[in-house]
């Protein structure tokens, strides 16, 4: 389950300024920061073998897309780490840390007992 923090002033997309960390993943929802833990293995086996799934099928149909984990996305209000992304080629040509989410085409969230 993550947890909210409350703000001590509010927090922005800066959140992408912490350190990455494999034991924290950081969502930041309106002026909430939710901390969740790290996926465990189940969680991590079914996220991957979901993703080289959907990379296939789209690389099979030609389709110009690209499938990504863990990736940010900002929103308009705030932003969210999800399992996988399916987003438009052309959004994530250029080697940044996150994207809008109008480059979102499909959003897959893997429920768990972390963030149930």
């Amino acid at each position: 389950m993550g947890v909210a923090l409350e703000p001590t002033g509010p927090w922005t997309v800066a959140v992408l300024a912490l350190p990455e960390e494999r034991r924290t993943r950081y969502d930041l929802l309106g002026d909430s920061l939710v901390m969740s833990p790290a996926r465990g293995v189940r969680h991590q086996r079914a996220s991957f073998r979901l993703h080289v799934a959907l990379d296939a099928a789209a690389r099979a149909a030609g389709a110009p897309i690209e499938v990504l984990e863990g990736v940010n996305v900002i929103l308009p209000s705030g932003l969210v780490v999800s399992d996988i992304v399916v987003a438009d080629a052309g959004a994530t040509a250029e080697d940044g840390v996150s994207i809008g989410m109008e480059a979102v085409l499909l959003v897959v969230e893997l429920v768990s007992p972390g963030n149930a």
